[in-house]
């Protein structure tokens, strides 16, 4: 099963020289992945942030109805705080919390 490597990541990979030789490929992927993540202004990095959460929320909710459980629990418990359009003040203040 190969993985649909974007051509922006693909360049990246063919120009970093940091990258472990031992790494895999997946991890290297990934390293030039969060190298381009971190490239991007804060609103695109919210567009992303947001996407992803949409989609754990989404596997979440699936994997309740997969086991059966009746009362959906929250998987974001700050979920009322956020506003995407918000500049955080600092970075590091914005944490999600998980109900395991």
């Amino acid at each position: 099963m190969g993985l649909g490597f974007s051509d922006e990541v693909k360049k990246e990979l063919t120009n970093r020289q940091s990258f472990l030789k031992s790494a895999t490929s997946v991890v290297r992927y990934l390293q030039a992945a969060r190298i381009l993540y971190n490239r991007l202004d804060w609103k695109e990095r919210r567009k992303y942030e947001y996407a992803a959460r949409d989609r754990a929320r989404m596997e979440h909710t699936s994997d309740l109805q997969r086991k059966g459980v009746e009362d959906e629990m929250p998987l974001f418990i700050n979920e009322t705080q956020t506003n995407e359009n918000m500049k955080p003040a600092n970075p590091e203040e914005f944490t999600v919390l998980f109900v395991l």
